[in-house]
C-alpha cells in the first residue's frame, strides 16, 4: 500500500522534485486502512485437484450435468464444483420445447 500511496504523493510533487518514503503503518492510515487488511493474503486452495476429477468425469461421461458431477463420493463444496464447472464452460446445452404443430382439420 506504501507503494500506491507513495506514487500518489510523488505524482502530486513532481513538480517540486521531492521524494517521499513512508512507513506502511502510515500509508495505510492515510488511505484508511487496517494495516491487517495490507497483509492479507488469500488462503483458498487451489482447484487443480477438482479441475482434474471434473475433465476425467467428463470424459467418461459427457452427458451427465453438474448434480450428477458432484455426487461422485467427493467431499468438496457444491458451491465450489459449480463455480469450477462454469469456469470451465461445461455446461450442457439446454434443448428449447419444440411447438407441435396445430392440426388443422381441412387439410
Amino acid at each position: 500500500m506504501s507503494i500506491v500511496v507513495n506514487s500518489i504523493i510523488e505524482k502530486s510533487l513532481s513538480q517540486h522534485k521531492i521524494v517521499l518514503t513512508y512507513s506502511d503503518a502510515f500509508a495505510c492510515n492515510v488511505a484508511g486502512l487496517g494495516r491487517s487488511v495490507y497483509y492479507y493474503r488469500c488462503k483458498r486452495p487451489s482447484d487443480d485437484d477438482v479441475i482434474d476429477a471434473l475433465l476425467v468425469l467428463v470424459d467418461r461421461h459427457p452427458r451427465w450435468g453438474m448434480p450428477k458431477l458432484f455426487k461422485q463420493g467427493k467431499v468438496w463444496n457444491k458451491k465450489r464444483v459449480e463455480r469450477v464447472y462454469n469456469m470451465l464452460k461445461l455446461n450442457l446445452r439446454r434443448k428449447g420445447k419444440r411447438r407441435v404443430p396445430t392440426c388443422i382439420p381441412g387439410r
